[in-house]
């Protein structure tokens, strides 16, 4: 059994449409991890669910820092 660490990092950007002036911007990291098995197809069924764990993380930290900047902004 292994186990694969995924890493990603997700950059955005957020502009007032109005004026075209950037409101924030940032980048925000995130890691998750999966094993392997001897079955592929549940190794596969880990790395997808490993991916989407990710996915969600980071998108819930840019909706977190995009919420501080509204709320700063008042």
């Amino acid at each position: 059994m292994t186990r694969y660490n995924l890493k990603g990092t997700a950059n955005y950007v957020l502009t007032d449409l109005a004026t075209g002036a950037v409101v924030s911007s940032g980048s925000v990291k995130g890691l998750t991890s999966y094993s392997t098995s001897a079955n592929t197809a549940s190794t596969a069924a880990a790395a997808t669910a490993a991916n989407r764990r990710l996915a969600e993380a980071l998108a819930d930290q840019v909706v977190n820092k995009l919420l501080v900047t509204v709320n700063q902004a008042g």
